[in-house]
């Protein structure tokens, strides 16, 4: 009902896609991480797509400490490899578990469930992942990941 009022804790994630419009001419999409980890850390990499999908060098992104200082990630300093992906219906393919390593973590992220497709205005896919330790499985984080294809 309106005018109810519940307090409520926790946290939250507000993203606001204004369009793909912003894209240079030699790029076609992205792959979008932001990580939040156990231990209060966060890491944020976005890895613009060229044209044939490889990493375009205007891919970025920052590692915040505990003490909120932030680190700033450049594609050489990160590691990504594909290793699941999920088919949706038009036959566009995304990537549900990923493998990323940077500054001597190797994590695994994956999809919390396959479809998490948003078809809007343009189709993209957007959802809630989990991050694993690469070599115990342990979980260690969750986050989010947006990839425009």
């Amino acid at each position: 009902d309106l005018g109810e009022s519940f307090d409520v804790a926790g946290q939250s994630w507000l993203d606001r896609e204004w369009s793909t419009s912003a894209l240079a001419s030699d790029q076609s999409g992205w792959d979008w991480f932001s990580l939040q980890f156990t231990d209060g850390t966060e890491l944020m990499y976005y890895q613009l797509r060229d044209d044939l999908g490889s990493t375009h060098p205007n891919s970025s992104g920052n590692f915040t400490s505990l003490m909120g200082l932030q680190v700033p990630i450049s594609p050489e300093d990160i590691q990504l490899e594909e290793q699941v992906h999920w088919l949706a219906a038009d036959g566009t393919s995304y990537t549900t578990q990923w493998r990323m390593e940077h500054a001597g973590n190797d994590l695994i992220i994956r999809a919390a469930f396959d479809d998490q497709l948003m078809d809007v205005t343009f189709q993209y896919w957007e959802g809630a992942v989990d991050v694993l330790d690469a070599v115990s499985g342990e979980k260690i984080g969750q986050g989010y990941l947006e990839m425009v294809r």
